[in-house]
């Protein structure tokens, strides 16, 4: 059974990213009844998980209607991520509280805005004038909207690149300060979904820059107020040195799917390898039943740990650490 999908749900963007080759596609979105078939497959029935991306997803008109359609075949739906670059703060907040009400009393909304540095580093690695500025202005309303919205969470999502490798703590502070979620993710080559390979000259760290980031994940280890899992910097810390493993993913775990704005469907967003079929092409039960019982033949050389919050192991270490925090409270 699948419990979790990604899902860029548009390929329309306001941004022109470094690392990304989405705004070059020039592709109509898809009707809300073309996707009912696979939200409404046996396999989707214990969906768990959704992430609503994109391009950037508040620019698809119809996104509340499409939320109503995934929510009303997935009873088992807990929790809703919207990945957002923060550039258009009122369309974004009519659509979060829109899809806020639809969700429901038990169903988590999580809102993950793109903030890549606090200062005009930002502009170039998003291609927009006051990047920076734009989406802190939409966490800031975000965080002043969660006062009456208690299921809203609120994330920072931090792309690192070799233009912001030494804007780290900034971010990290600036979250700390907010009491929100940080998200660092490391920016790196594939071949799938965003299709970086072309633009990997723009973004990809040297080995210097490398060894810095290392060290910043190195002190948050030992920082005593956090805003993600140690067990994450943990694995950040074995892909910057190359180390050769297995990573904990929902993918990997084969309980994880693509499904992109174009109808196709992928084990994956790392390598176009991954691809199962097309829905424009192919029927949901053709596609889906070409899911192999194991992926790993392509984990041991994958470069992302992007899609690890989602696995047994994370949530397993998120417990954990919560436990911890609690007896520590207890102490004092």
């Amino acid at each position: 059974m699948i419990e979790v999908v990604v899902f860029p749900c548009t390929y329309k963007c306001n941004g022109h990213c470094i690392m990304c080759t989405i705004p070059e596609r020039k592709v109509n979105d898809l009707s809300i009844s073309f996707f009912e078939s696979f939200f409404s497959h046996p396999l989707l029935y214990n969906l768990k998980s959704i992430n609503l991306t994109g391009g950037e997803p508040t620019l698809r008109k119809d996104l509340p209607e499409l939320m109503n359609m995934i929510v009303s075949h997935c009873p088992s739906l807990r929790e809703v991520i919207i990945n957002t670059n923060g550039f258009c703060t009122e369309q974004i907040l009519k659509k979060v509280i829109e899809i806020y009400e639809i969700l429901g009393f038990e169903k988590k909304l999580w809102v993950y805005v793109s903030l890549d540095a606090l200062d005009n580093t930002a502009e170039i690695i998003r291609g927009v004038p006051q990047a920076n500025l734009k989406a802190m202005k939409t966490i800031q309303e975000l965080i002043l909207l969660r006062e009456n919205y208690s299921r809203l969470q609120i994330g920072i999502s931090c792309t690192i690149t070799s233009k912001n490798y030494n804007k780290l703590e900034s971010i990290y502070q600036y979250a700390l300060e907010k009491d929100i979620y940080t998200d660092f993710i490391y920016a790196t080559v594939n071949t799938a979904y965003i299709n970086s390979e072309p633009k990997k000259d723009r973004f990809e760290l040297n080995s210097l820059q490398v060894l810095s980031v290392i060290q910043f994940f190195k002190e948050l280890e030992s920082a005593e107020k956090i805003s993600s899992t140690k067990n994450y910097y943990k694995l950040l810390i074995r892909r910057l040195k190359a180390e050769k493993e297995y990573k904990a993913c929902i993918f990997r775990e084969g309980k994880g799917l693509l499904l992109e704005a174009d109808g196709k469907v992928s084990l994956c967003g790392v390598t176009n390898e991954s691809l199962l079929g097309d829905l424009q092409r192919h029927p949901v039960d053709e596609i889906l039943k070409n899911i192999p019982k194991n992926f790993v033949k392509h984990c041991a050389n994958c470069q992302t740990d992007s899609y690890y919050g989602w696995s047994v192991e994370a949530q397993e270490a998120i417990k954990f650490e919560m436990l911890n925090a609690i007896k520590k409270m207890r102490k004092k």
